[in-house]
């Protein structure tokens, strides 16, 4: 055993691999840079919404969805393994970031600028705003 692989010899061919703790391990780091990548992408989100004036993007907010919706999943799996706590935090972050999304949808916040368009061009921003002192 070297470290926390192990030496496997096939046909006199050196073969290096994982452990249970290794792969525990990097499957506890996989899912924290997925949920730190979540996290990030939600304040950005939410600071981008908050500075900006006519709620609709050049990018496609949905898109998101894309990042939030795997790493849900993954953290979803994760808990039942032994990394509960990498695992809760992941699924934590992805359906805070798909609420993000549907928030920001329902509301008209901050839509694509096709769709915004395609809704009369309302902005509930304007609303939110006059109506805060």
């Amino acid at each position: 055993m070297i470290g926390h692989w192990t030496d496997k010899r096939t046909l006199g061919v050196a073969e290096l691999r994982p452990t249970g703790v290794a792969m525990t391990r990097l499957r506890t780091v996989v899912v924290l840079v997925g949920a730190a990548t979540t996290a990030f992408a939600i304040v950005v989100l939410a600071y981008y919404v908050e500075r900006n004036t006519t709620c609709h993007a050049g990018f496609e907010p949905r898109l998101l969805a894309a990042l939030f919706l795997p790493v849900s999943l993954v953290g979803l799996l994760e808990t039942r393994r032994r990394s509960r706590i990498a695992g809760g935090t992941a699924l934590l972050l992805g359906v805070l970031g798909l609420a993000e999304l549907a928030y920001l949808d329902f509301t008209g916040r901050m839509l694509q600028y096709e769709r915004w368009v395609g809704r009369g061009m309302v902005c509930a921003a304007d609303d939110v705003r006059r109506s805060s002192p």
